[in-house]
């Protein structure tokens, strides 16, 4: 999986490169017959619903028997849907995404476990518009179900955290764009174990990078009519 996200992203930023030297290199006339710039031509405002796949890792802590800490890595998948709003070249809006997960680790044997099967978001992004490309960031809430394991003991807990992370989106035809993000995400703290501990508290978080396809309703250039 992570050599496959290294490949995809690799794609990716060649593909934004390839934009921004066409970008730079496609008029050599004479400034007098340059062609008049009347802002952004596309447009990013809309609804956009989209699917994403991506790579996460990072570290579960368990407060029982002192500090105990576990690996985290694995596959994320999921779908997001959102809506952006346009003032020029400046996009901003909100979204919220559902994502599966695999994330698992594991010491001292088996002895101490985390897991994590899915966890959602719900952000505020504010982005720079680029012609066919768009850079942003965003910032948010998080929640996710988290799996503890203790020597045979088991907690299952719903945590709640924040997210922020960064972005840059192309745009592939009128309707479908393509993007690679980077998130991280911390679920923060929560009381682990209620039956067999008084105190005991576990909490998960992780980095995690994805690279996603958004298909927007409406035209891209509904800006310019």
């Amino acid at each position: 999986m992570r050599k496959t996200m290294m490949v995809a992203a690799a794609a990716l930023m060649a593909s934004f490169g390839a934009a921004a030297a066409a970008d730079l290199g496609g008029y050599r006339g004479s400034t007098k017959d340059a062609p008049v710039a009347y802002g952004p031509a596309r447009s990013w405002a809309g609804l956009y619903v989209g699917a994403s796949v991506g790579y996460a890792w990072g570290e579960g802590e368990q407060l029982t028997e002192g500090t105990l800490k576990t690996d985290l890595d694995g596959a994320v998948y999921g779908a997001q849907i959102g809506y952006n709003f346009q003032r020029d070249n400046v996009v901003y809006g909100v979204e919220a995404s559902f994502n599966g997960a695999n994330l698992e680790g594991s010491e001292f044997g088996g002895a101490v476990t985390s897991e994590l099967d899915w966890y959602a978001t719900a952000v505020a992004r504010l982005g720079y518009s680029f012609d066919d490309m768009l850079v942003y960031g965003f910032g948010g809430v998080a929640w996710g179900d988290v799996k503890l394991g203790f020597v045979g003991f088991e907690s299952e807990e719903t945590h709640v955290g924040w997210t922020a992370g960064l972005g840059v989106e192309r745009a592939l035809s009128d309707n479908f764009s393509l993007r690679l993000e980077y998130a991280h995400v911390d679920l923060g703290t929560e009381d682990h174990f209620k039956a067999e501990c008084d105190g005991c508290e576990g909490s998960a978080e992780f980095d995690v990078v994805k690279v996603g396809v958004n298909y927007k309703f409406g035209d891209r250039h509904d800006a310019l009519k």
